[in-house]
């Protein structure tokens, strides 16, 4: 149980002080960024690129936020002009007593309680991302069960379309009666799929393939895979849902917008046909990643048509959501304004980076030699102190530690304050087991080199 405690407590605390804060930068600009899109009224693709952009933030500048730590799954961040962190050993728990657990203070309730969410959190993204993986298999099935039959008049038309919106890509068009509703599926060679009925209802053919080939102008498939994707990896957030939600509307909204620019296509008809697809929606899982027609949209798409078109520009829309995401990006990278950058230069003796080592130092002995090595002190149990650190060192050619340092010490005792010497004891305790450790050096090319380590250390109470 203790070691559980420690793994929630560790990873807590990497949540709270690193992913948390990037994550909260971004749910503001996000609550800004949708309060602004109700105050100001803009055209569906305004709102549309704004919300995807806002959306492709997180995780681009989450990612960025990482990545600038060094080494994202390391809790502890070291006070050395070393760019990385040596390797880690396993965590040692020293207790005052053969058997007991470790009064935990109430604050680090919240430690725990935040590595405990991190695991939930991930839980349901690999759910989420399991279900993805199984709707885009379907779909690749559904993709190679219907390949392009469509009659030749229907192609010359798709063709016709295409080229008046600009659109360099072949589309292949596949016309089956086992299609319920009209769907786009793919970027780079997009297929269109429609019903079989819509052969004969030409005013019908026509609407639909203007609207699923703006779909394919705008590379909508593309970023619904994307959305969907972000969606899956932070199901957890509240807010990605619901922009999700919203950006599936406005993409919608947004294609209406331009069918009904042409001035090739009556409103009223268009709404019929609509509410004909939306009435035959498809519920297969083929659908669900393709850019199918959606009953839930149809209330606030049909009340967009029968409001005031603002004309609106692609290139404005794509510019704001650049414009979005990148701002967005900056502040969530550039969380730790103010910490150093350090040198590029590497001394002659200075560490090998891990990365660059072939065979890892040892430890002789393995773990528990460390572990029988480190003593309780006294003083620290009398005065009831206990806590966490880690020891940072350099295991040189020979197998000796040297340049042994404490990082991120964490003493707590009875009282507000523990006396000093009981604090320092466990420093220098920690310090001292380890100094007495031999190590068989690690290589790299054959050769022996230095290499930085560390080891968590916590001394702990029954209670």
């Amino acid at each position: 149980m203790p070691d559980v405690l420690l793994m929630l407590d560790t990873l807590g605390r990497f949540v709270t002080t690193t992913v948390a804060g990037p994550v909260v930068l971004w749910t503001l600009v996000a609550l800004a960024a949708w309060g602004g899109l109700r105050l100001v009224p803009s055209p569906p693709l305004v709102q549309y690129w704004t919300r995807v952009g806002v959306l492709l933030a997180l995780p681009l500048g989450l990612a960025a936020a990482l990545l600038d730590l060094g080494l994202p799954g390391e809790v502890f961040r070291p006070v050395s002009d070393v760019p990385w962190l040596g390797r880690t050993l396993a965590p040692i728990v020293v207790d005052a007593a053969s058997t007991g657990t470790s009064a935990s203070p109430a604050w680090r309730i919240l430690f725990v309680g935040a590595g405990i969410g991190a695991i939930g959190a991930g839980g349901a993204a690999v759910v989420a991302l399991t279900r993805l993986a199984a709707d885009a298999y379907a779909l690749h099935r559904f993709r190679a069960a219907h390949p392009p039959n469509a009659p030749a008049w229907v192609q010359e038309q798709v063709d016709t379309h295409a080229t008046t919106l600009g659109i360099t890509r072949p589309v292949s068009v596949c016309c089956a009666p086992d299609i319920a509703v009209p769907m786009t599926v793919g970027g780079g060679r997009p297929r269109l799929f429609l019903p079989e009925s819509l052969c004969s209802d030409e005013q019908a053919l026509a609407m639909t393939l203007t609207h699923e080939l703006v779909h394919v102008q705008r590379f909508d498939y593309v970023v619904h895979v994307l959305v969907r994707t972000v969606r899956a990896l932070f199901v957890a957030h509240p807010l990605v849902p619901i922009y999700a939600r919203a950006v599936a509307t406005y993409r919608e909204q947004a294609c209406d917008a331009a069918v009904l620019a042409t001035n090739r296509v009556p409103r009223k008809a268009y709404a019929t046909l609509l509410l004909q697809w939306t009435q035959r929606v498809s519920s297969t899982p083929a659908s669900a990643l393709g850019l199918a027609y959606s009953s839930s949209t149809l209330k606030s798409r049909i009340s967009a048509m029968t409001s005031h078109v603002v004309p609106s520009r692609p290139a404005l829309s794509l510019v704001l959501s650049a414009l979005l995401l990148v701002t967005t990006f900056t502040l969530m990278a550039c969380g730790d304004v103010g910490t150093e950058e350090p040198s590029n230069a590497t001394p002659p003796d200075a560490p090998v980076p891990p990365t660059e080592i072939d065979t890892q130092p040892q430890l002789d002995g393995g773990m528990q030699a460390l572990y029988s090595a480190v003593t309780y002190p006294d003083i620290a149990q009398e005065h009831g102190v206990e806590g966490r650190m880690v020891v940072q060192f350099v295991v040189t050619r020979d197998g000796t530690p040297t340049d042994l340092t404490i990082l991120n010490a964490d003493v707590q005792g009875e009282g507000p304050t523990p006396p000093e010497d009981a604090a320092q004891s466990l420093e220098d305790a920690a310090l001292d087991a380890v100094r007495g450790m031999t190590f068989t050096p690690g290589e790299h090319e054959g050769q022996a080199v230095n290499a930085q380590m560390a080891v968590p250390i916590r001394f702990q109470l029954p209670e």
